[in-house]
């Protein structure tokens, strides 16, 4: 069947399969109709029968030269698109010409026309130019009709216009393809009825050129293109290649599919794991809540990643807080070294009765080591995560330098390590603070990295400090931007008000850069 735009083949259904056109591969067992098609000798009658008769259904050429399939929707009063031909540009006749062949390509872009197996573009430059209508020719050298010919197979495809094509029914498709070897004009061949297998289906051959070709995805049906033995030969390598890809494809494919089920078999493991460690952090925190003065659920955070140890197991590594592991004793209680049973050095610090650090954000007993305290919580009482970030950066500053935050310095005239470094920092020779025991031995941009980390955790304001979070993720990515530090905290300097001046600092006192009076805490 045949659409035109005037005298001209517009668009062709492809030729009676046994199942439906092999053009049109939506011709499917759940199709909207019925078709029953005869072919003898006294009449070529095709019949198309709606399979629920309650459905309306019609078939209208449109001005725009399409031809559509429409259903009546009663619901909605109006007619559904069904089918509709032509889809695209390999839906058009004779698209490729003669011994061309159309496929939508994958790859944007590409053009949509190539060429039979043993034929080639007959012009060139019409195929750069994306004009396949002049179609494709032999490829030279090629010799027909000669000892080794053969066939290629091609699925899913429409076959070319029967116009010209013989048909012998008594023939089946071995003796087709035999039949069609010993005529040197019978450039392909294909079965006449797929519905009745392949030794009851006939025979079609084609004769001259062949016309108006496509593939698709699914559907159609295969044709078999004549080609001469060096065209065969090549055909079978990359068949065979195609055939080894295939394979790895399906072995990766495994491999993948083993790879996700290890992976889940991992996650899972590490899930029970995990499920047992929050059973363990349960069971640490209720009986905590047991002790009197002890530590409420929040204080243990809601997603803890550390380990968690029995009391016995701290107790062996520190033989039983034996003195002489005694480290040293802060505000909070007194810490002492350990050995765990793989052999890990720990440092494990014990609460003292009295310091039990108030589930409020003031509290009224500031406890603590004197330079390590934050000054909201030194001055005020008011502590939060923002207070150990505080300390956190006193150490980072005491690591990289080997001296302690609470020392005078004077060739700077400040009192601390962080008003020391403060200065330098001011004059690009924060440098000069790292430990003079280290040498050369550093890497300097990593170190100015730290220092740069430490002096955002001391800053003033609390709101300025990073997130213990944050300061992990500053010090792990050495190509993060860092923001410019705001003044830290506690930068107390020696003044000196004159030799005839009766102020304390005539006598060695201590001010700040500001004359109001400040209270020396001191830790217990």
């Amino acid at each position: 069947m045949f659409l035109y735009k005037g005298t001209t083949k517009f668009w062709r259904t492809g030729s009676w399969t046994g199942h439906g056109w092999s053009g049109i591969p939506e011709m499917t067992a759940n199709y909207l109709f019925n078709v029953t098609y005869t072919n003898n000798n006294d009449e070529v009658v095709l019949v198309y029968q709606l399979r629920n008769l309650s459905i309306f259904s019609r078939l209208v050429v449109n001005d725009i030269g399409t031809i559509d399939r429409t259903a009546w929707h009663e619901a909605d009063h109006k007619w559904v698109p069904f089918w509709s031909a032509p889809q695209d540009r390999c839906d058009r006749y004779n698209h490729c010409g003669p011994f061309g062949i159309c496929e939508n390509p994958n790859t944007l872009g590409a053009f949509e026309c190539n060429c039979l197996p043993g034929y080639e573009p007959q012009s060139q430059q019409d195929w750069y130019l994306r004009d396949g209508s002049k179609g494709c020719k032999r490829k030279v050298g090629t010799q027909i009709c000669s000892v080794g010919d053969g066939f290629v197979e091609l699925a899913h495809v429409k076959v070319p216009d029967t116009s010209t094509a013989r048909v012998n029914m008594s023939l089946g498709l071995k003796a087709c393809e035999e039949w069609c070897l010993r005529n040197c004009t019978c450039m392909g061949y294909a079965s006449a009825d797929l519905s009745k297998g392949e030794e009851g289906g006939g025979c079609i051959t084609w004769h001259g050129d062949m016309i108006d070709m496509r593939t698709f995805s699914d559907g159609a049906q295969t044709f078999y293109v004549r080609v001469d033995a060096a065209e065969l030969a090549n055909f079978s390598s990359k068949r065979l290649n195609k055939s080894h890809k295939n394979r790895f494809v399906v072995f990766g494919t495994l491999m993948i599919a083993a790879g996700f089920l290890l992976c889940a078999f991992i996650c899972c493991y590490i899930r029970k794991k995990k499920a047992k460690r929050n059973e363990g952090e349960a069971k640490l925190i209720n009986s905590l809540k047991s002790l009197e003065g002890s530590l409420i659920e929040k204080d243990m955070g809601k997603n803890v990643d550390l380990d968690v140890f029995d009391l016995s197991t701290i107790a062996a590594a520190t033989d039983s807080f034996s003195p002489s592991n005694k480290l040293g004793e802060g505000g909070f209680g007194s810490v002492y070294k350990g050995k765990l049973l793989n052999g890990q050095e720990v440092a494990v610090k014990r609460l003292s009765q009295s310091s039990g650090d108030e589930d409020e954000a003031r509290t009224r007993r500031v406890v603590g080591t004197y330079g390590y305290m934050s000054p909201e919580y030194a001055m005020q009482g008011l502590f939060s995560v923002k207070s150990d970030v505080y300390s956190f950066g006193i150490l980072v500053l005491e690591i990289i330098s080997g001296r302690k935050n609470n020392s005078y310095y004077e060739e700077s005239s400040v009192m601390s390590l962080i008003g020391h470094v403060w200065d330098l920092w001011k004059q690009d020779k924060a440098l000069t603070i790292v430990d003079s025991s280290l040498g050369g031995s550093y890497n300097a941009r990593e170190v100015l990295l730290c220092i740069h980390v430490g002096i955002l955790c001391v800053q003033e304001l609390a709101s300025d400090r990073p997130t213990m979070t944050g300061v992990a993720f500053m010090l792990s990515n050495h190509e993060t931007v860092l923001p410019s530090p705001n003044q830290p905290a506690f930068i107390f300097r020696q003044l000196n008000y004159g030799r005839d001046s009766t102020s304390a600092s005539d006598k060695g006192g201590v001010g700040s850069v500001d004359n109001d009076t400040i209270t020396i805490l001191h830790g217990r």
